[in-house]
């Protein structure tokens, strides 16, 4: 066997051992079509009978490709987490997409306009785990668990066909609109409150307001939820892993092209910000 089909297989084999789905050859032509749209090819189109769980297995497909390619997992968004997003996607639950460590922008760090298709900035609330969460965990036991808290700024993004309308099951078969993700300095876990005030931004003018509650009522439930739906899959989150638990407040959409400068703050977590160039 040559070097290369070995590090592939051992990537996989590693992916495989996390949790992750391992049906997926390489030739999967589902996989292959998202993957396209991730690297600039053509765009996806909605699939009316796509079912979530069906989703969520295209969804550790692809990711298991990534892993194997040299990706790596550096955590997850919650999404769909706002009466708001619920109600646009027309769904009643949330949903839950992998962050790839490639996709992190370091703070006041920029991201390339054109490497993006219909992004969308929302201000959120992070989590950095500190011990494995391995079953689902509430209150004290849950809190125990993550080392810090922190302002997120995440660039959503849903690489779809001019005038389609994708259901909520389309998204998170491409990884719930992961792209790009930011945060802030890390405060400890008691720093967020449900009433903790965060705002969203746009070249130094306030975009929109609203409060952490908006996360489910807490983002505290929000990883709660997380941690269940992951275990109830058979993964786990892991010491360093960041959970982004979604967008409290109104996002903002480029409204054409030129660059802007992308701030998310939350009271007593700070800011962080990010430039689209």
């Amino acid at each position: 066997m040559s070097r290369a089909p070995a590090a592939l297989a051992l990537a996989t084999g590693l992916a495989c051992a996390a949790g992750l789905a391992c049906a997926a050859g390489p030739r999967d032509p589902e996989v292959a079509r998202v993957l396209a749209a991730r690297d600039g090819g053509p765009l996806l189109l909605p699939r009316p009978t796509l079912e979530l769980e069906e989703a969520y297995a295209l969804q550790a497909r692809v990711t298991r490709r990534l892993l194997a390619s040299g990706e790596r997992l550096a955590g997850y968004k919650i999404a769909f987490t706002s009466e708001a997003a619920q109600r646009e996607w027309g769904v009643d639950a949330p949903a839950h997409g992998p962050l790839l460590a490639s996709m992190r922008i370091p703070a006041d760090g920029s991201i390339a306009a054109a490497s993006l298709w219909a992004p969308r900035a929302e201000v959120e609330i992070a989590f950095e785990i500190g011990a494995r969460i391995d079953r689902p965990l509430e209150g004290a036991a849950l809190r125990a668990a993550v080392r810090s808290v922190r302002v997120g700024l995440e660039l959503a993004d849903v690489r779809f066909a001019a005038g389609a309308r994708p259901s909520a099951a389309d998204v998170i078969a491409d990884g719930a609109g992961a792209r790009a993700w930011a945060i802030g300095p890390p405060h400890t876990p008691e720093a967020v409150q449900r009433g903790t005030a965060c705002e969203l931004r746009v070249d130094g003018r306030v975009f929109s307001r609203a409060h952490a509650r908006a996360a489910l009522g807490d983002p505290w439930n929000a990883l709660a939820w997380l941690a269940a739906d992951l275990a109830r899959r058979g993964r786990a989150l892991e010491p360093g892993h960041v959970v982004l638990t979604g967008a409290l407040a109104e996002v903002w959409s480029p409204p054409g092209p030129g660059p802007a400068r992308l701030e998310a703050r939350c009271a007593g977590l700070g800011a962080v910000a990010v430039g689209l160039r």
